[in-house]
């Protein structure tokens, strides 16, 4: 069973993994395809920008889980602990509210998506499909984001405990 949970919590690192793999290939030789045999795959194009906003979108619920993403932390190190952990706690309410609005947008989104039965030009995979990563990625990121800031918080406690004996 653990190792079952293993994987499903791994389900967007896999996902960004092949997105960034198959990217790459498809690029690559797409690239070669192009200027050695002025051939090149006349759905290339499309496919790179479906794997681009998976990539992205995966990628980033991977770096919330791992507290890799992009933040400015520099002022926060210069507060006494107990202000960093009431600001990482404000912080943790902000990023979860905005990632909340982008999940509703993105469920609206997909849903007019849908309704309107859009499709790519070449190869006429369904942009719903496409762009439901967004909701799913914000869930996910949600679900990250809750997980790394009850971590720090836990190992906070600890060294303030450690600290105190």
């Amino acid at each position: 069973m653990r190792k079952i949970g293993k994987y499903a919590v791994n389900i967007d690192l896999f996902i960004a993994c092949a997105a960034l793999v198959a990217l790459v290939f498809v690029t690559f030789s797409n690239v070669i395809l192009r200027y050695f045999f002025n051939a090149p795959y006349q759905w290339g194009e499309e496919v790179q920008m479906i794997l681009i906003v998976w990539l992205i979108w995966f990628g980033g619920s991977c770096a919330f889980r791992t507290g890799d993403q992009i933040c400015v932390d520099m002022v926060l190190g210069l507060l006494p602990k107990k202000m960093q952990g009431i600001i990482n706690i404000v912080i943790y309410i902000l990023s979860v509210a905005v990632l909340l609005f982008m999940f509703r947008q993105g469920i609206s989104y997909v849903m007019q998506l849908a309704a309107t039965h859009r499709v790519t030009e070449t190869l006429h995979v369904p942009r719903a499909f496409i762009y439901s990563c967004m909701p799913i990625s914000c869930f996910l990121m949600i679900g990250n984001l809750t997980y790394a800031t009850v971590k720090d918080i836990r190992r906070e406690r600890e060294e303030g405990v450690d600290e105190n004996e």
